[in-house]
């Protein structure tokens, strides 16, 4: 189950998107250091490693106005 909710507010009660790529990335990274190793592959773990990183700075950005982990938009 995902998230519902910010965890502030509600408490932790499912998989955030962070976790769910940090586990794929993981798991990629396995594929990629065994006998599954391509470029698709590779170029999915880059987009995975985009998209988390992204979703960190959305956090750090929410946090630096405060409304880290509200509902506040």
């Amino acid at each position: 189950s995902f998230q519902n909710g910010p965890i502030l507010e509600v408490g932790t009660n499912g998989l955030t998107h962070e976790v769910l790529l940090a586990i794929l990335i993981d798991r990629m990274r396995g594929f990629q250091s065994g006998p599954y190793n391509c470029l698709e592959n590779q170029l999915a773990l880059n987009a995975m490693q985009q998209a988390l990183d992204l979703f960190h700075a959305r956090t750090q950005k929410r946090a630096d106005r405060g409304v880290e982990g509200t509902h506040t938009v």
